[in-house]
């Protein structure tokens, strides 16, 4: 049950913040704003800036999202919900996984939209350009759905490392009841590493992107191209 209400969190954080931070993006580029920014800083500056911006939205609308959930079920003597009962029960380095997975996915996720999204002229080009991506994390959610039910094997270790899969299967491939803390260093340092990794490749992206104007047909063989 902790396993799916986790999965179903990012999922969900993936989705809804991910095409806002792609809307906020081409509103600068349309409205010519990132002209002016980019005189001042440099594009993977204001790439993190931007992602790391709305993580902390994120984080604080959760720790909201929480804390009334809480401070209601205290006055209105509700019955325990049987996750936030888990998560009580659970070790510390499980809290300390489903924190790095849930920012590494949620950071990964963000740096492929904004720089993907960076090539669109308006919001129908964006929502185009985000379609393979929205594909990926449904696949992730679906592989992580098929590990819960018992399907596994060595795809399942190999996609609990691969980038963007990392965040989402390992939460579910992993023991959290039995989890070392050797088992807690391995996966955070795979998920900030891959993190790293993707945030240079989508600067690279998001830097030509965002002063690229007029592309009439979009697609992704001049995309690469340009990136």
């Amino acid at each position: 049950l902790l396993q799916i209400s986790i999965v179903a969190i990012l999922f969900l954080m993936i989705l809804i913040y991910g095409s806002s931070i792609a809307n906020s993006v081409v509103e600068e580029k349309s409205g010519r704003i990132i002209e002016t920014l980019l005189c001042y800083v440099k594009p993977l500056q204001l790439l993190v800036g931007k992602v790391i911006g709305y993580l902390l939205g994120v984080i604080l609308q959760v720790t909201v999202w929480v804390g009334y959930y809480l401070l209601l079920a205290n006055i209105l003597e509700m019955p325990s919900n049987p996750v936030f009962v888990t998560l009580g029960e659970m070790p510390p380095q499980t809290y300390v996984l489903l924190i790095v997975a849930l920012i590494s996915g949620f950071v990964m996720y963000a740096f492929a939209f904004a720089a993907l999204s960076s090539y669109a002229n308006n919001a129908q080009d964006s929502t185009q350009l985000m379609f393979p991506v929205a594909l990926i994390v449904l696949l992730a959610y679906f592989l992580s759905m098929a590990v819960m039910n018992g399907f596994t094997g060595i795809w399942a270790r190999v996609f609990s490392m691969a980038p963007f899969f990392s965040p989402i299967v390992s939460v579910v491939t992993n023991d959290l009841i039995q989890l070392t803390w050797a088992e807690v260093a391995e996966n955070a340092g795979i998920q900030m590493l891959e993190v790293v990794i993707v945030a240079l490749i989508c600067a690279r992206f998001y830097r030509r992107g965002v002063v690229s104007y007029g592309i009439r047909k979009l697609s992704f063989n001049k995309l690469f191209k340009k990136g």
